[in-house]
């Protein structure tokens, strides 16, 4: 046996008298088993080969002493000839005679094994074997039928042979021609075929029969078993036994693919056999056929209430039942609800409008499109129509229920919306021009075009339409500034919210804006106080320009004051410019910017140029009066502590200079004469 586990049909020796192999040198060894003329043939250099290696092993015994006498080589090798020479070289198998004496073996094999190889192992044994036609005799029908019933061609064979020794007999017995109808093996179906269309009113006349060819089921044998179904026209009293009996066995299956696939095809035989006795099955049949663990009794159940809706007034079937169809994995069961759902009539539709519209959030495409339909025929109602479109715009903020189900929504709302622009509330609009999806934020925006009444928009959404990511939606925002400047100016506080755009593009267009369309009157102190207070760099320069612009010398001290309290450098130094015009010669108006003079000069490495602007302003205002000199003197020598060594210096020599002026000062510096 080879690496491959695969037996030699013959075996060759070579040999060499190099230490090498070499093709050239190799000459074949004789078995010894051949006459003795082929072994004189040998090469003498070869028996002096042997001679020098009996010579060795014969020392060996004598040193060693060994007095056992032990096979030589040549009989040894006599002895496995005389064996090989015994087995029959075709049979590979270990023991082929305990096989042979035992052929049950083989069958035993051939109904359970697995192994396509196993199994032609016993069925080329068993075929060849003395005994297989007696056999053949012996198998029972069920054994054929589970041999037939095999993946592999060799027990179907073997159950087809059986099968052909007794198919006189056997093609009387009805069910068991009924389950050959639906095996394995080709030949044997077209025997069962046949015997079925020799004697096909015979075969007809057994409810077994027709029960066994409606639960089981075969892609190859299906329109015969169809058209066999269709010749024969059941009484009433069969077809509800029929009927009876296969819902019985389908209520009683678990739930799984086979019996899924079992209990479509039952149904689809059902309709051809018993169709007109659906409608006289009781509601608590199904009821439990509706609550049956095996998912496609339901398929059974929605046959019989299209029966019964043909018979009795469709509105007894309750509207979730049919939403329970609706909702089935199976589509055939979809389609009957739906059949249901449309027979319901206008009225019925309206009363349950509410359900029905919950149905959008199907997974499955054919029960949304028949949403619309029903949408479409109850014609212009603008509250039915109103609450579809709202449910649509709900719907487009949530994930797809099936492939492409956005884009169905968004195709049924560009033919419905327009229709109602008008009604629709301007915050679904902005919803959907805030989607995640890029598509529902282009329909959004050609929504939004189509709105004629702006005055639907609060300012708070137009400022939000100017920070969309759309060059085209913000261009809408900039573009209704412009055509509603009196509404903007009416509510300034609110539109200078636009200053806070997060895009560049949006604050360019607003400080362009309010600049030309505001006028001196538009504005007042704390709105332009409030502009500068930005945390923006931009938007701050844009409120000092304002300042600068709009600036009344009656209002200065309430900018100095305002303005002082805000934290930005820019500001602050902005600030300095005013000190020397509206807080000069006011001791009341240095407590009041106290905040403010602390706030700058307890900077470290900052605001230099704010600070050098304000210790020359309190050194000039100290010198003034005694109150001033106390706020100045209060300010500095609580800040002489805590700066740096080059405003520390600064802060004590005003301090000094005020001391000298004001003996009764009292600060911390002792002046020394």
């Amino acid at each position: 046996m080879d690496s491959n586990l695969e037996f030699y049909s013959k075996k060759e020796q070579f040999w060499s008298s190099d230490y090498y192999y070499s093709a050239n040198e190799m000459k074949k060894v004789e078995s010894e088993n051949n006459n003795n003329t082929n072994v004189s043939e040998a090469p003498s250099h070869q028996n002096q080969q042997h001679g020098a290696l009996d010579n060795i092993i014969g020392a060996f015994k004598n040193i060693f002493g060994s007095n056992k006498e032990k096979p030589t080589v040549s009989q040894q090798k006599k002895e496995e000839s005389a064996i090989i020479s015994d087995s029959n070289p075709s049979r590979l198998e270990l023991y082929p005679e305990f096989w042979d004496e035992t052929p049950q073996a083989y069958i035993q094999l051939l109904m359970q094994a697995r192994m396509d190889l196993v199994m032609k192992f016993a069925y080329e044994n068993l075929s060849v074997h003395s005994q297989y036609k007696d056999l053949l005799q012996k198998i029972e029908p069920q054994m054929m039928i589970q041999l037939l019933n095999k993946s592999s061609k060799y027990p179907q064979n073997l159950g087809f042979e059986a099968l052909n020794e007794k198919k006189q007999e056997l093609k009387q017995d009805q069910i068991f021609v009924a389950q050959i109808l639906v095996c394995e093996n080709e030949q044997a179906r077209s025997w069962a075929k046949e015997a079925i269309e020799n004697n096909t009113q015979y075969f007809l006349e057994s409810t077994d029969f027709i029960m066994h060819l409606i639960m089981h089921s075969r892609k190859e044998s299906n329109e015969f078993i169809n058209n066999l179904l269709q010749k024969e026209s059941l009484s009433e009293e069969r077809q509800k036994s029929v009927l009876g009996k296969v819902i019985i066995e389908l209520l009683s299956l678990e739930n799984n693919d086979k019996n899924n696939k079992i209990a479509e095809s039952a149904t689809k035989k059902l309709k051809i056999t018993a169709f007109s006795n659906f409608s006289e099955i009781s509601w608590e049949i199904v009821a439990q056929l509706l609550t049956s663990p095996l998912n496609n009794n339901r398929f059974l159940a929605s046959e019989i209430l299209l029966s019964k809706s043909q018979k009795y007034p469709v509105t007894e079937i309750p509207f979730s039942i049919i939403e329970l169809l609706l909702n089935n994995e199976n589509e055939s069961v979809r389609q009957n609800g739906i059949s249901l759902l449309n027979q319901y009539p206008k009225e019925e539709i309206g009363r349950n409008w509410a359900q029905i519209l919950a149905l959008l959030s199907s997974n499955y495409k054919e029960v949304a499109e028949n949403v619309f339909t029903l949408n479409d025929h109850l014609g212009v109602q603008s509250e039915n129509q109103l609450q579809i479109v709202e449910k649509l715009f709900e719907m487009l903020m949530r994930e797809q229920q099936f492939d492409n189900s956005h884009q169905l929504f968004r195709d049924y709302l560009e033919k419905t919306a327009p229709k109602y622009i008008d009604n629709i509330p301007v915050k679904w609009i902005l919803r959907i021009l805030f989607a995640d999806s890029v598509k529902n934020q282009l329909f959004g925006f050609e929504l939004l075009k189509k709105v004629n009444d702006s005055s639907k928009f609060t300012l708070k959404q137009v400022i939000s339409l100017a920070n969309h990511e759309f060059l085209a939606v913000r261009q809408w925002s900039w573009n209704f500034y412009k055509n509603n400047i009196g509404r903007i100016k009416s509510d300034r506080n609110h539109a200078l919210g636009i200053l806070d755009a997060k895009w560049d593009d949006s604050r360019e267009f607003a400080f362009h804006f309010f600049q030309n369309e505001f006028k001196d009157e538009d504005w007042d102190t704390d709105c332009l106080i409030g502009i500068a207070d930005s945390v923006r760099s931009d938007v701050e320069n844009f409120g000092k320009n304002l300042i600068m612009k709009f600036f009344k010398k009656e209002h200065g001290l309430e900018y100095l004051t305002k303005l002082s309290q805000h934290p930005s450098q820019n500001i602050q130094l902005f600030v300095t410019s005013y000190l020397e015009e509206y807080a000069s010669d006011q001791p009341e108006k240095l407590k009041e910017l106290e905040f403010y003079f602390r706030s700058v000069l307890s900077r470290v490495n900052k605001a230099r140029t704010a600070k050098n602007r304000i210790f020359i302003f309190l050194e000039k205002e100290g010198r003034k009066n005694i109150e001033s000199a106390e706020t100045v003197s209060r300010i500095l020598d609580d800040l002489s502590a805590t700066t740096a060594i080059q405003d520390k210096a600064k802060c004590i020599d005003i301090i000094s200079e005020l001391k000298m002026i004001y003996p009764q000062l009292n600060v911390h510096l002792q002046l020394i004469s």
